[in-house]
C-alpha cells in the first residue's frame, strides 16, 4: 500500500507537467497567433481585440489575491479540475465567437483557468506530495510550458495557415479536452494517511520548514510580519524588472543597430535557454538552498542588463541570452520556493497566491514604465540601468527577509 501511494505521487507530477505542457503551452503561448487573422476576418481593431490579454491578466491577478480563500473552501483538487475543464470551454467560446463581447467572455474564463492550473496550484500540489527535490520538480514541470509552447506554436500556426483560425480554435478545444481527462480522473489533493504521517513526522533543519505549524495565520498577522512585508516588496521588484526587460530586449537590440532578424533570433534563444534554466535552477535550489538560487537568478539579471548596456558585440549578446534565461526562470521557479522559505509549509499554501498576484502586479507596472521611459528619453539605456539597480535591491531585500525571519523564529 505504501509503495503504491509513493508511486502515485509521480503520477501527480506527470499530470502537473501535462497541465503546463498543454494548458499553458497551447492555451497561452499560441494566443498571439490569432491576432492578425481574427481582426482581419471580423474587422476588429487590434487594440480592442488585444484587450483579451489584459482581461486574462486582470482576472488571474484577482483570483490569485484570494487564492487562499478558494483553497480553504474547495481544496486544491477541485480548483485544478475546475481550471482544466474551463480551458476547452474558453476555446469553444472563441471558436463560436462572432463579436468582441464573446471573446471577452472567453478571456474571463481563460483567466480563471490559468489562475487555477498554473504556478500557484502546481507548487501547492508538489508541496503536498513531495518532501525532497521540490525545486527540481517545479523546474521540470515549469519547463513544460516552454516545450509545449514551442510544439503547439508550430501546430496551431500551421493549422491557421492551412485551414483558418476557426479550425485552429476547434483543434485546440479537442486537445485541451483530452488533456483535462487525466486531470479529472487522477488528481488528488493529498497523499495517503500513512505517507502523510511519515512526512509530518520528519523534522527538517532547512529554513523553509522551520516555521511549519498546523495553525494558519490571519491575513492581518501575515501582512504585519516585517519579513513578510519585505518579501512582498522583493517579489514586486522582481516583477517590475525582469519580465519587462525581457519583453523589450528585441526593441532595444534594434535600437542598438542590430537588424530585426538578429533581434528575433536572440529572443528565440532566450526562451530556449529558459526551458532548461528552469530545470537547472530547480536542481541548484535542492542542492544548495534558496539563498544560493536567489543569488544566481538575480545576479544573472544584473549581468544581462550590464551586457545590454555596455556591449556592442554579437558574441556578448549571445552570452546575455544565457543570463537572461536564468533570470526569467527565477519568476516561475524560485519565487514560489522563496515564498515557501519565507512562510513555512502551511502558510505557504494559504498565501502563495497573494505573492504571485504581487509578482503579476509588478510586471503590469514595469512594462508601461519601461516604455514610457523610452518615449520620454528616446532610448532604453537609462531605464534598463535603473531596473538593474532595482533587481539588485530585490536580491538584498529577499536575502534580508530570510535572515530576519530566521532571527525572529530562533530568538
Amino acid at each position: 500500500m505504501v509503495h503504491k501511494k509513493l508511486s502515485y505521487k509521480w503520477l501527480i507530477a506527470f499530470i502537473c507537467f501535462i497541465m503546463f505542457f498543454v494548458i499553458l503551452g497551447l492555451g497561452n503561448s499560441t494566443s498571439n497567433l490569432y491576432i492578425v487573422p481574427v481582426t482581419e476576418y471580423f474587422g476588429f481593431n487590434r487594440g480592442d481585440f488585444s484587450l483579451t490579454f489584459t482581461i486574462i491578466t486582470i482576472i488571474g491577478m484577482l483570483i490569485q489575491l484570494f487564492f487562499g480563500y478558494f483553497l480553504e473552501r474547495w481544496g486544491i483538487r477541485s480548483l485544478v479540475i475546475g481550471g482544466a475543464i474551463l480551458a476547452p470551454i474558453a476555446y469553444l467560446l472563441f471558436y463560436c465567437a462572432n463579436s468582441l463581447s464573446m471573446f471577452y467572455i472567453g478571456a474571463v474564463i481563460l483567466g480563471i483557468c490559468f489562475a487555477f492550473t498554473s504556478t500557484t496550484s502546481i507548487s501547492i500540489l508538489i508541496n503536498k506530495w513531495f518532501d525532497k527535490d521540490q525545486g527540481t520538480l517545479l523546474g521540470i514541470i515549469s519547463a513544460g510550458s516552454g516545450f509545449g509552447g514551442a510544439l503547439f506554436t508550430l501546430i496551431i500556426g500551421n493549422q491557421i495557415t492551412q485551414n483558418g483560425f476557426k479550425s485552429a480554435y476547434l483543434l485546440s478545444v479537442w486537445i485541451l479536452l483530452i488533456a483535462a481527462i487525466p486531470v479529472l480522473l487522477f488528481v488528488r489533493s493529498d497523499p495517503s494517511d500513512i505517507e502523510k504521517k511519515e512526512r509530518e513526522d520528519r523534522n527538517s533543519e532547512r529554513i523553509e520548514h522551520s516555521t511549519n505549524t498546523k495553525t494558519k495565520i490571519s491575513f492581518k498577522t501575515f501582512i504585519g510580519n516585517p519579513h513578510n512585508a519585505i518579501g512582498i516588496l522583493a517579489v514586486f521588484l522582481m516583477g517590475i524588472t525582469i519580465h519587462p526587460v525581457l519583453i523589450n530586449t528585441p526593441a532595444y537590440l534594434i535600437e542598438m543597430g542590430f537588424d530585426t532578424e538578429f533581434a528575433t533570433n536572440v529572443s528565440s534563444a532566450i526562451f530556449f535557454v529558459l526551458a532548461f534554466a528552469k530545470i537547472i535552477l530547480g536542481i541548484i535550489h535542492d542542492k544548495l538552498g534558496i539563498k544560493t538560487s536567489l543569488y544566481i537568478g538575480l545576479i544573472s539579471f544584473v549581468l544581462c542588463s550590464v551586457i545590454l548596456l555596455f556591449s556592442k558585440a554579437q558574441w556578448s549578446i549571445w552570452i546575455m541570452t544565457i543570463f537572461m534565461g536564468i533570470a526569467v526562470s527565477t519568476l516561475s521557479v524560485i519565487v514560489p520556493l522563496y515564498v515557501k522559505a519565507l512562510l513555512g509549509k502551511n502558510d505557504y499554501e494559504n498565501f502563495l497566491g497573494f505573492f504571485m498576484a504581487i509578482l503579476s502586479a509588478g510586471v503590469a507596472v514595469g512594462v508601461p514604465i519601461i516604455n514610457y521611459a523610452y518615449d520620454f528619453s528616446g532610448n532604453y539605456s537609462g531605464i534598463i540601468g535603473a531596473y538593474a539597480v532595482l533587481g539588485l535591491l530585490a536580491l538584498v531585500l529577499a536575502i534580508f527577509s530570510l535572515r530576519k525571519k530566521q532571527i525572529q523564529y530562533t530568538s
